[in-house]
């Protein structure tokens, strides 16, 4: 819950899924199912783009930002920019 707290976009926005734990769960879920995202999944993996704050609130034996980018990989966002 420390983690949580700490998060801008969980503070602001009221969702777990805009914190570094919910877009690691979402990541893991288009990796272990091997599905593509939905609109939903892509607009939390693309707000994540703008967070880094967010990689420091994490335990330093996670490699968030190695996992954000794959999520921005598999999600596409970057292409339409």
């Amino acid at each position: 819950m420390r983690v949580l707290h700490r998060t801008v976009d969980y503070v602001l926005l009221g969702d777990e899924l805009d914190s570094p734990r919910g877009r690691i769960y979402l990541i893991q879920e288009m990796l272990e199912k091997d599905k593509p995202p939905t609109a939903d999944v892509v607009k939390h993996i693309d707000r994540a783009c703008r967070a880094w704050p967010a990689m420091t609130t994490c335990h330093r034996a996670v490699n968030y930002m190695h996992l954000v980018d794959q999520g921005v990989r598999m999600s596409g966002i970057l292409r339409g920019r």
